[in-house]
């Protein structure tokens, strides 16, 4: 199999604005690669305060900490906040090739991602933001509507 993100077994996603990539809770299937386009993640608190984790931007990566958890779940919500394309990457890959790695790298990357997943909860339920938690990525008020209305029930 190849690592390389043009592949064409790599498939790949478009979200028109408002689109949910995945929820809290949800099974982390993937990791994601965004391509072009903007992907907010954020939490929810008890109060149904909208607690931006960070942004994405026309590149990098989305749920590779949730697919290295013991228990791959999804820690918070994804959502396209301008229209993006991404490529999923099944979990079940990314567990191949890091088997193929030294065990250390694999470790360290499952200790970094549980530490990353207990800060997340952490911030959630004791509702703090924080602008230095999250790079500056408040969202703009046209933005928490769209997020607040992905994840409507």
């Amino acid at each position: 199999m190849s690592l390389s993100l043009k592949d064409s077994s790599y498939e790949s996603l478009s979200l028109d604005i408002g689109e949910v990539l995945f929820t809290k809770g949800e099974n982390a299937s993937f990791l994601y690669i965004l391509e072009f386009g903007h992907v907010g993640i954020f939490n929810v608190s008890s109060n149904k305060r909208i607690i931006p984790m960070f942004s994405k931007l026309d590149s990098g990566v989305i749920g590779e900490d949730c697919v290295l958890q013991e228990e791959p779940v999804y820690n918070y919500y994804a959502v396209a906040l301008k229209p993006s394309k991404l490529i999923k990457i099944p979990a079940s890959e990314v567990h191949m090739y890091l088997s193929s790695s030294a065990d250390w790298l694999e470790n360290i990357l499952f200790e970094l991602s549980g530490r990353i997943k207990n800060t997340a909860s952490l911030l959630v339920k004791h509702n703090i933001y924080d602008d230095r938690l999250n790079n500056s990525s408040e969202f703009l008020s046209e933005e928490l509507a769209v997020l607040r209305l992905a994840i409507k029930d």
